[in-house]
């Protein structure tokens, strides 16, 4: 049997993986699992890089990097959606069988890409002698500079072995950034913020090395401005989506360093850093999705066609992701109290906002559909809506003296609004029927509404009343005890409607047969 991080470079004129004698979902929860373990990696080590950098540097400075990294996010969208434009139409076009012209679409998306994010660095650096910033900004905007470009040949690099179904060199790409942020501790431990910022710059750029040497990825310089114009035509839709998306998810951050200060930012980042074992089960599995959308679209036209791709993950995720959310509510006010107490002003809204990122990152999931089927601008004024709801929520709880705690309120209700707005949609144009759709929207809400109250009532009525480190440990000891009792329901679902058994099954016979998983 092949190690589980081998794999063969990508050839660009791939076509579609030969069948084999899995079915689809049980292709899909291949993939989902195999890119999980490479994204849950890589959260590992970012999350030990970031609780060092929170646990190091403070709140006051992780509050700076949270805002500047803030260009990082609006950065992405320089390409003006050409690729996002790459993405959708490299499926589509394999679906089609049409080779070369996936081969065209990769190259003038790298170029156009490459020096537009070129251009935004020299801006980026620029500004730092323009205007009046403190030490630590500037430092933070001169490695955001030079970060960008890292960024953007990770990203162009994942998003074009994302569209090929290459996960298993996506995966190892993850484990390098991982490994690399893991590592940029020591880093921290000695230089402070510039070890920090040296370590994120190194932990991207060996990513994206890795990925470009295994991928076999080549460019023909060659301008085709019509297929360009073609490109952002398709895209730039979706990268008002992606502008949508950064404004939904930064809108509350933007509202804190307004009205507050970096240090309250830091204190509510918490929420963020927390929610990360979580985060990775959504983010890996949407990444699946998306090109299963695109193709199966591509290929039948239909919607009606698309139902399952919307059912059957988010069902599994909601009971997986719910189940992992429930042990971080419980464990993560001990764990702050010990090891993060200078964060404890964190502890409420990080509470509050981690629930309703659960449906942040449904409704992400739910996107596909909209993106797959081409109704852009139905997911874009879903989107933008749900951002002014954001604004005015968050804004009136803020100024109302709810602080953090009211950001991250408005914030949550918020994220709870799109995923009804776009599940509605959804069903509706997969033509679900009444029971069909009750029954979708009970199984998905049903699981993150029951360990909300199992958590809830654990740590209301199982809090120890000393905050002894000892005492305090074996109290969360107890309590993870308690809800895994309670939770375990959760798991007795996740295996009983999914495929997921009959995979390791799958695994299981070849890995006797001494076969290639």
């Amino acid at each position: 049997m092949k190690k589980l991080f081998e794999g063969s470079p990508v050839v660009i004129s791939s076509s579609v993986d030969a069948p084999n004698e899995k079915s689809l979902k049980e292709q899909i929860i291949d993939h989902t699992i195999k890119f999980s373990l490479g994204t849950t990696l890589r959260g590992v080590g970012q999350f030990i890089n970031q609780y060092s950098a929170a646990f190091l540097l403070g709140p006051a400075v992780f509050g700076i990097w949270q805002g500047v990294k803030l260009v990082l996010s609006y950065g992405s969208l320089t390409g003006l959606g050409s690729i996002a434009g790459m993405t959708r139409e490299v499926p589509i076009l394999r679906g089609r069988k049409e080779e070369n012209e996936i081969i065209k679409v990769k190259d003038v998306s790298f170029l156009f890409n490459f020096f537009t994010t070129i251009f935004l660095s020299i801006i980026v650096f620029a500004i730092t002698f323009i205007f009046k910033f403190d030490s630590v900004t500037i430092l933070s905007l001169r490695f955001v500079a030079f970060i960008l470009l890292f960024q953007f040949s990770k990203s162009f690099l994942e998003a074009w072995l994302k569209a090929n179904n290459k996960f298993d060199i996506i995966s190892r790409m993850a484990v390098i950034e991982g490994a690399g942020a893991a590592a940029a501790v020591i880093l921290i431990f000695f230089f402070s913020f510039p070890g920090f910022l040296a370590g994120f710059a190194m932990s991207l750029l060996l990513s994206a090395i890795y990925g470009y040497l295994k991928s076999g990825f080549t460019i023909q310089v060659k301008w085709d401005l019509k297929l360009l114009k073609s490109l952002i035509k398709i895209g730039f839709p979706i990268m008002l989506l992606g502008l949508s998306d950064v404004l939904f998810y930064t809108v509350d951050r933007l509202l804190i360093l307004k009205f507050l200060d970096t240090k309250s930012l830091g204190f509510y980042s918490l929420g963020f850093l927390v929610f990360a074992p979580a985060m990775f089960i959504f983010s890996s599995s949407s990444s699946v999705m998306y090109p299963r959308f695109a193709e199966r679209f591509g290929s039948t036209r239909s919607d009606k066609d698309l139902k399952n791709l919307i059912i059957m993950p988010i069902k599994v995720l909601s009971l997986a992701a719910a189940f992992v959310i429930g042990a971080i509510a419980i464990a993560m006010p001990i764990m702050v109290r010990i090891f993060l107490p200078t964060y404890t002003q964190g502890i409420a809204s990080a509470n509050i906002l981690i629930f309703g990122l659960f449906f942040s990152y449904s409704a992400g999931m739910v996107a596909n559909f909209f993106l797959a089927t081409k109704r852009l601008y139905v997911y874009l004024i879903s989107s933008l809506a749900v951002v002014f709801i954001n604004f005015i929520l968050s804004f009136m709880l803020l100024k109302s003296g709810w602080g953090i705690i009211g950001v991250s309120m408005g914030t949550s209700l918020s994220y709870f609004v799109l995923f009804l707005i776009l599940s509605s949609l959804a069903v509706h144009y997969c033509k679900m029927k009444g029971r069909e759709s009750a029954m979708f929207f009970l199984e998905v809400l049903l699981p993150i509404v029951y360990v909300f109250i199992v958590s809830s009532l654990i740590i209301e009525f199982l809090s120890a009343h000393t905050y002894s480190s000892l005492v305090l440990m074996e109290n969360m000891v107890l309590k993870e005890i308690v809800y895994l009792v309670f939770a375990s329901i959760l798991v007795y679902f996740l295996f009983k409607n999914s495929e997921i058994k009959k995979y390791f099954f799958y695994n299981l016979k070849h890995l006797i047969k001494n076969e290639k998983i």
